[in-house]
């Protein structure tokens, strides 16, 4: 493959399609050339370029992370297979809450913006955000990116938290345990690592206005540890 990988993230769709029938640890083995040739090697340049590509779009330096294709089987549930049928990363904005997460699956590439998991400084400065002045300007920024064809996460909880009162979006987000908007992408093939760099940074530009939002009224955290949502 050349500098801009071409063929990729399609030949990585392809693998993962491939895992997904045959998620097995001695297929796995077998196939494992394959697997760095089509997903590994190229997921590490995107995952340095795009981090690169990012802060110097944002103004501010993004650290990125490639999630394990294994699952941990000391905590699986019964049934579960050895191994994830998709590539997933972390751009997390440094010194900022917030970041960007994408998706490869064997039918579906999606891009996320926001924060997947808050920790508990964060989940207390969301909710005091949401329910007071702050929830003002987060609706108008979670209509248009909705306007827009994002989707975002339902509530993690079914009931407001105890010692909060809202109405409307605001008793909504109150029952968010995390917050981030999904761009899907599933009727569009990228014929290129490039291609689908230029598409993230375009959908995190498009996304800047929940980004600032949540800089400004979260503390910085971590990369989450789980980039399982979104689905």
């Amino acid at each position: 493959m050349n500098g801009d990988d071409l063929g990729w993230p399609g030949s990585a769709m392809a693998f993962l399609t491939a895992l997904a029938e045959h998620n097995s640890r001695d297929w796995f083995t077998a196939n494992k050339p394959r697997y760095r040739e089509a997903v590994a090697e190229p997921a590490a340049r995107f995952l340095a370029d795009l981090a690169t590509q990012l802060g110097e779009s944002a103004g501010h330096p993004f650290d990125g992370r490639i999630f394990r294709l294994a699952r941990d089987m000391r905590f699986a549930k019964p049934g579960e297979l050895p191994y994830h049928p998709w590539l997933r990363m972390a751009f997390q904005a440094r010194g900022q809450a917030g970041g960007c997460y994408l998706s490869i699956e064997p039918e579906d590439i999606r891009f996320g913006v926001g924060l997947i998991a808050f920790d508990k400084t964060q989940l207390t400065a969301w909710r005091s955000a949401v329910a007071g002045l702050a929830g003002n300007a987060l609706g108008p920024v979670e209509a248009a990116l909705v306007g827009a064809g994002w989707r975002v996460d339902p509530p993690q909880l079914r009931r407001t938290p105890r010692g909060f009162e809202g109405e409307g979006s605001a008793a909504r987000w109150l029952r968010h345990k995390q917050f981030c908007a999904w761009r899907d992408n599933r009727g569009c093939r990228f014929r290129s690592r490039a291609e689908l760099q230029h598409w993230c940074v375009a959908a995190a530009e498009e996304a800047r206005p929940l980004s600032k939002w949540l800089a400004r009224h979260l503390p910085a955290g971590q990369c989450a540890e789980s980039a399982n949502r979104g689905g």
